[in-house]
């Protein structure tokens, strides 16, 4: 179920991945991966209240996964909530250290917060962390389309 959860995420049919992912999550409910998954799905259906359910729901698994902070910070970010999503980002700095994307996230709600120095320090840093600019300035684009 999980595959071809991911195989219609990828084919941008959401509705059927999110089926699939609850099927995974009836036959395991302890599949981290089926809840996550299932958020991400929800976040490209623009439900980011239900996406953050998910990702708690993977968080009380398997708690300090990257992904499932990460994630929940881009549905925090969506839904206007700079400070939570800070808190989301600054556990996953915490716990896995230095991550371009997080910095990112970090700098959007930072600007967002008014906070323009913090902001603009994280955004240098984010760039600094990754080879090609390109990939971040489509990322940051892509995270500011959410604000």
């Amino acid at each position: 179920m999980e595959s071809e959860g991911l195989c219609n995420y990828f084919l941008g049919r959401y509705a059927s991945a999110v089926h699939c992912f609850d099927k995974a999550s009836a036959l395991d409910s302890r599949y981290v991966e089926s809840h996550n998954n299932k958020g991400c799905t929800l976040q490209r259906l623009d439900e980011f209240d239900v996406a953050i359910e998910c990702f708690d729901a993977a968080e009380s698994i398997r708690a300090g996964l990257f992904e499932t902070s990460n994630n929940k910070a881009i549905s925090l970010i969506a839904l206007g909530d700079f400070t939570a999503a800070l808190t989301c980002s600054d556990r996953c700095i915490s716990a896995h250290g230095v991550n371009w994307s997080v910095y990112a996230l970090r700098s959007l709600c930072f600007l967002a917060l008014g906070e323009i120095s913090e902001g603009l320090f994280d955004l240098r840093l984010a760039e600094s962390l990754i080879v090609g600019t390109s990939t971040f300035w489509h990322s940051l684009t892509f995270s500011v389309a959410l604000l």
